[in-house]
């Protein structure tokens, strides 16, 4: 990071950057220059020099953080966010708190550095503002596995899908192994993909297990995320007719772990997300030892199964897991290639001539 001013900076930064500091300075607002350590957030961006800006709007004040590159103003400015906002995060800012102003490819004028950084700092409070309208919520919905990437937990085994892109609440099969979970429509899906992969393994060393497939009518903006059992159970409502049935019958099958997909059709193609659910834990700080939430209060084998569910579905932490799509649709073609469904129900007969000294074909 070279130093403001010193050997090796160009007379035109050098006069682009005074003109920015004397204009901020007389801005209506608290701003003071960023120290070294402060810039370090941002050093995947080379940064020259920023400011911490305080803007009011509204009835709050907002925190910003403006960062020029040595390249500035052939380059545009920097605006990031300091802190996450108390009522949810919004789209369009990478993870350092960086907002994504303008559209790739956009020009700048390098004839005026002062008004590229008015602009911009104009452009990130419209950004916040209609955020907090919730005029952005479309935004997160077609970039919904960019943003749940960030909010999933990263200790979960990844899960990759075969699951087909029927917009309908279904049970479907899930192998629990390592290193990841495998979910799709049936046993047969799942043993036929694994024994390809394993170049022939036994198809009878893969065991799986049910799961619930979850439709939602629309993805899930970020404070519609779950964040406990109860959470999966509402979402399981809104998942048509059938949703929290199938997964009220698939807790009281096997309540030890339940994996639970989501599905949604985006701007973008359908997506899939997952959580993974388990029993309230048990308590050890009950005078009388330890004790099964599940079954408190009740003689083994006479809790009602009722009381049981709705004990299970309590505030429990879940935990959320990225869904990578390994189906056919979209290993080829990303679900835009028309030729696939066509190519996929044929079948290609090839003839093969044979002479009296050929070895005879396996079967």
């Amino acid at each position: 990071m070279r130093r403001p001013g010193g050997p090796g900076v160009s007379r035109h930064l050098t006069i682009a950057v005074e003109g920015v500091q004397n204009w901020l300075f007389d801005f209506d607002s608290g701003v003071r220059r960023l120290g070294v350590a402060e810039l370090s957030r941002y050093a995947n961006r080379r940064p020259y020099i920023g400011w911490r800006i305080d803007v009011r709007h509204q009835t709050r004040v907002e925190q910003l953080d403006l960062v020029l590159d040595a390249s500035f103003p052939r380059t545009p400015p920097r605006i990031a966010m300091v802190a996450m906002r108390p009522d949810g995060p919004i789209p369009h800012v990478e993870k350092d708190g960086v907002l994504c102003l303008y559209p790739p490819g956009t020009l700048f004028s390098p004839d005026s550095p002062t008004a590229l950084v008015q602009n911009a700092i104009c452009t990130a409070m419209e950004i916040i503002e209609h955020a907090q309208s919730g005029g952005l919520d479309d935004d997160f919905r077609n970039e919904f596995l960019s943003y749940w990437i960030l909010y999933a937990n990263p200790h979960p085994p990844p899960i990759r899908s075969l699951l087909e892109r029927r917009p309908e609440s279904r049970v479907v099969h899930v192998r629990c192994g390592s290193p990841f979970f495998l979910v799709g429509e049936n046993d047969e899906t799942l043993v036929r993909w694994l024994v390809h992969r394993h170049n022939g393994m036994e198809s009878s060393t893969f065991k799986a297990e049910a799961a619930v497939l979850l439709w939602l009518e629309a993805a899930l903006i970020p404070n519609e995320y779950p964040r406990s059992a109860m959470d999966v159970y509402k979402l399981a409502q809104r998942a048509g007719p059938h949703g929290s049935e199938l997964l009220v019958g698939r807790v009281q099958a096997s309540p030890e772990r339940v994996v639970v997909a989501l599905g949604f059709a985006t701007a973008r193609g359908p997506c899939f997300a997952a959580t993974i659910l388990g029993p309230p834990p048990v308590s050890t700080i009950l005078p009388h030892g330890r004790a099964d939430p599940l079954t408190r209060g009740f003689r083994p084998g006479r809790v009602p199964a009722g009381v049981r569910v709705h004990r299970y579905f309590g505030h429990q932490k879940i935990h959320c897991a990225r869904v990578d799509r390994m189906d056919a649709g979209w290993v080829h073609g990303r679900d835009e290639d028309p030729r696939f469904q066509r190519l996929r129900d044929k079948r290609v007969a090839v003839p093969i001539a044979l002479t009296r000294s050929d070895p005879p074909l396996p079967r």
